[in-house]
């Protein structure tokens, strides 16, 4: 994978976070040298990436052998070609590297993750809020902070929380009110999902402060809907998905993993513009075979099977929603399911 613009600035931080000293403190001058010359190159968009990263591999051998694995493995995650990338970032998956590496590995790391990354959920709420307490603090994963609306409750008013891609959801934990006002959470609403922002689904009604819904459903938008006005304010202090175990298939970190073995996995896919193609990366033992199926049009539509390690399979023309893996012979990991946007 050549990382573009952004990614390159990503790495770019991570080495200059120390400043020059911190690359210098690579083992050995002429691999300092290198990887600087290669910094460069990445700052003026040089088309000689690639000789460059061949001289770093060279000088890196010579100077630190085996001890320097772990950066040749990083010039490959950011520089080589999408198989041999990944391959690379297998490779890195619980490897220690030697002081004096870690700047540069973490940031290669961080590079390539960051093209895969799920975006962050978003919060909004017509409720408006009271002083510093934000949509935000509902879905910060901190039991000390919590939202607070600015007033009480209207009749229609709503919170959203965007997942930022659909998921599969096996629940929802929803907290409300607070210790010295237990009785700000709505007396008479409702909590809703959708797929796409438009269509939406009840699936509880609330009429207290605490709930914990089990909902098995493709998710990337929830919905706290106030259904009548009321005399009290809104405190939600946590709202939280319950994820399941296939979800670490398409979860936008590639170092967590899901077994997929003898039964097909279904994953959802993020409705948006016409994707290209569909690309799987799985563990380091992947045999090929097996078959990748996209939903497209009401049917599945298989389009290849696995090629290994790394599979990228180009799409029919229309929108896919779903995909299935089917493994062949042996337990197959799978570590990320993702569409390539088209052009």
């Amino acid at each position: 994978m050549q990382i573009g613009a952004a990614q390159v600035g990503v790495v770019q931080a991570g080495a200059a976070q120390g400043g020059a000293g911190q690359l210098g403190a690579v083992e050995g001058v002429r691999v300092a040298a290198a990887l600087g010359e290669l910094w460069a190159a990445y700052r003026r968009g040089d088309r000689e990436l690639a000789r460059l990263a061949a001289r770093v591999d060279q000088v890196v051998r010579v100077e630190l052998g085996e001890r320097g694995e772990a950066v040749r493995a990083a010039v490959r995650l950011v520089v080589g070609p999408p198989g041999r990338a990944w391959g690379a970032r297998l490779a890195l998956m619980g490897v220690e590297v030697p002081e004096g590496q870690g700047a540069f590995v973490r940031a290669a790391v961080r590079a390539y993750d960051s093209a895969y990354a799920v975006s962050p959920s978003t919060v909004s709420s017509t409720f408006g809020h009271h002083g510093d307490h934000i949509p935000d603090r509902m879905a910060d994963g901190d039991p000390g902070t919590y939202y607070w609306s600015a007033g009480p409750a209207v009749k229609g008013a709503a919170v959203v929380v965007d997942l930022g891609r659909v998921r599969r959801v096996h629940g929802v934990r929803l907290a409300l009110g607070k210790s010295d006002r237990p009785n700000d959470y709505l007396h008479r609403g409702v909590l809703e999902f959708s797929v796409d922002g438009r269509h939406w689904y009840t699936v509880a009604r609330l009429d207290g402060p605490l709930h914990e819904v089990r909902v098995r459903a493709d998710i990337r938008y929830l919905r706290l809907r106030s259904t009548a006005d009321q005399a009290q304010w809104l405190v939600v202090r946590d709202l939280s998905v319950i994820g399941c175990p296939v979800g670490k298939a398409a979860d936008g970190d590639p170092a967590t993993v899901f077994t997929v073995t003898a039964a097909p996995v279904e994953l959802p896919l993020t409705p948006g513009p016409t994707a290209s193609a569909i690309v799987v990366r799985a563990g380091a033992d992947t045999a090929r075979g097996g078959k990748v199926q996209v939903r497209m049009g009401g049917g599945w539509r298989t389009v290849g099977a696995l090629a290994g390690p790394y599979t990228e399979l180009p799409l029919p023309r229309g929108r896919a929603t779903r995909v299935r893996i089917v493994p062949g012979a042996t337990p197959l990991g799978v570590h990320e399911v993702t569409v390539r946007p088209a052009g």
